[in-house]
This record gives C-alpha cells, structure tokens and sequence, in this order.
C-alpha cells in the first residue's frame, strides 16, 4: 500500500512548483499530478473492493489524460521552442490553441484544479472508512478515516479560498501541513489492509 500512499503524495503535493511565476517557461510542477494519477490507478487495478474503491479507479484514469494535458500546456513554450513548423500546419495549431485554453485555466482557476486533488483524496479515505465500518473491531481506523475526510473539507474550504479571496498571506500556509496531515490519516487508514485484494464482482 505504500504506492498508493506515494502516488496520493503526487497527486497532493503537485503544487510544491516553480508555479509562483505563472509567465515564465520554466513554471513546471516539480513533482507531476498525472503520474501520481498512474500510480494511483495501477495500484488500485487489484484493490477496487468496495463501490468508492472502484468509483476512484475510473476517476483515476480519467484525470491521467486530464492532468497530463495539464502538464503540457505548463511546457507548451519549451514543446514549440524546439519545434520548427510550418505556420499553416492546422494540428500543430489546434494542439498550440488548446495548450494554451488549458494553460489560461490553470493558472486562473487553480484552487479548482487543486480542489480535484483533495476530492481524490477525500474519497480514498470514504472508501477505507466502508471498508474498515464492516464490523465495530476497527473504531481507531474509522476515527481516523472521519478526521482525513474533516481535513479534506479543510483543505478543500483553503483551495477554494486561494481562487476565491484574496488574503494578504498565502493560503499554502495552511495547506501544506493539513495536506500532510490527510497523508498520515491515508497511510493509517490503510495499515493491516491485504496487499492483494480480490476484487468484488458483486
């Protein structure tokens, strides 16, 4: 399970960026979300036991290609740099056009794009919560399953904030360690869990 819990630390922690000049080429995520997003959905092809662990591995792969696009559009610069075209190449300036709608969504709505993260997150965490609530013998890791997912709301309430109101501090204040606290909660909740699980046809 310790590659759920590094892929969740990807998806998480993609805004830890050299995104604090949004202009400049260079702005790339330091660590990308997609792949993040890959390991989640390869670690869980043999753990979809309930309906949220299932319902997380669609989304999973659905936000690969998402958060993939994303991260071209954060090196569209360098991509057409290299590249010498022919102006009236149409695909190349399809792909040029919506690199750069993604780009411009990104960098105005990013609180949203983040606020995808800490879902993902939330909804590991509801899906160890059914889980580990099969019987009454697992309290502690039901208690901490409840308190990831009051972090998440937290978090979720800090991204939306970032895009939303304008503070004379950084939001990421708050966000990092309450990020690193769902982390912890993830990587409990998911302690003594069979490393292969037979998936449910149910």
């Amino acid at each position: 399970m310790n590659q759920i819990i590094f892929g969740l630390a990807l998806v998480l922690f993609n805004f830890i960026a050299v995104y604090s000049s949004p202009e400049s080429s260079m702005a790339v995520d330091i660590l990308p979300d997609f792949i993040g997003y890959l390991i989640l959905w390869l670690m869980l092809e043999k753990r979809r036991f309930n309906k949220p662990m299932k319902g997380l591995y669609v989304t999973a792969a659905v936000m690969i290609p998402v958060t993939f696009l994303v991260f071209l559009a954060q090196v569209q610069n360098l991509i057409f740099d290299g590249i010498s075209t022919d102006p009236r190449d149409t695909g190349w300036r399809l792909l040029n056009a919506i690199l750069t709608g993604v780009s411009y969504v990104y960098t105005e709505y990013y609180g949203f794009v983040m606020l995808l993260a800490v879902l993902t997150a939330g909804w590991l965490l509801v899906a160890m919560l059914e889980y580990w609530s099969r019987t009454n013998r697992h309290k502690m890791q039901c208690n901490v399953c409840r308190a990831g997912l009051a972090l998440c709301a937290l978090t979720g309430l800090c991204h939306l904030g970032s895009t939303l109101v304008i503070l004379p501090f950084s939001w990421n204040f708050l966000v990092y360690p309450l990020s690193l606290l769902i982390l912890v909660c993830v990587g409990f909740s998911l302690r003594n869990v069979p490393e292969i699980e037979t998936p449910s046809h149910a």
